[in-house]
């Protein structure tokens, strides 16, 4: 698996565990906000940062339903730390190989 994998990996777990987590919820009225929601990860030196986009109105439903601190909080967040550490792992081992050629 490349690096460039890993991380769009990384966002399309983030992505399912976050439309879950509004369907259990019973948040889904017409499917706009569910089909708007977005997710990127970067890593830059030892950090790994993902951001959550969606609909303008995400950030009120979110303030009021909790969803990403359920979902970050939640027991399947565990599958996005462990493609975090196979990222950062393949991020530092590009990184080597650059240095060596």
């Amino acid at each position: 698996m490349s690096f460039k994998s890993a991380v769009k990996d990384i966002e399309t777990t983030m992505i399912k565990l976050i439309k879950d987590d509004i369907k259990s919820k019973g948040l889904v009225k017409t499917g706009t906000l569910l089909n708007s929601i977005t997710s990127t990860a970067k890593i830059d030196n030892a950090n790994i940062t993902i951001s959550v986009d969606g609909e303008d109105y995400f950030k009120y439903i979110d303030k009021k339903y909790n969803i990403i601190n359920d979902v970050t909080n939640s027991s399947n967040f565990s599958q996005v730390e462990s493609k975090m550490e196979e990222a950062y792992f393949l991020f530092i081992e590009e990184e080597i190989n650059k240095k060596i050629k």
